[in-house]
């Protein structure tokens, strides 16, 4: 259990406006820019706005884990089991994962993680110090499809 001052929960569509009306006016533009992408650290936490979490909003219809693991993730954060990067390096990483995106697929309008979901999973799990390679043998490593499974707490 942690204690919140606020829990913003929403589902359906036009998630961009929906946050557009909840946030305080100098950060909606800021984490909803023009783009229509997030830019999020872990897909979670924006780099400016460490104290605020959004999970689910940036989604990858493959990867059906997503959501949980970011979960789990921010539940590790929380419970002081990492520490953020500096502002500096989490807008480094956001910047990268912008570029991969932009470089792998078609959808750039929207957030679609798809072609990366692998390499971000991977970086949450050595968060909070979970095994990277989640298959067992590297044959299985190299040509099987990740799933949900995969990403079971061990």
């Amino acid at each position: 259990k942690v204690e919140a001052d606020l829990v913003f929960l929403a589902t359906g569509f036009e998630g961009k406006d929906k946050l557009r009306e909840v946030l305080p006016k100098p950060f909606r533009d800021l984490v909803v820019g023009k783009s229509s992408m997030m830019s999020l650290y872990r897909g979670t936490i924006h780099p400016l706005i460490p104290n605020m979490a959004f999970v689910g909003f940036v989604e990858s219809v493959s990867n059906l884990h997503t959501s949980e693991l970011r979960c789990r993730w921010l539940s590790g954060l929380l419970e002081g089991r990492f520490e953020l990067p500096s502002v500096k390096a989490m807008m480094g990483h956001v910047a990268g994962e912008a570029d991969a995106m932009r470089r792998t697929t078609r959808f750039y309008r929207r957030h679609c993680i798809s072609t990366y979901s692998i390499h971000d999973s991977d970086g949450m799990c050595a968060d909070l110090g979970s095994a990277t390679l989640r298959k067992g043998n590297w044959i299985a490593e190299l040509f099987a499809p990740y799933n949900n499974k995969d990403y079971k707490e061990q």
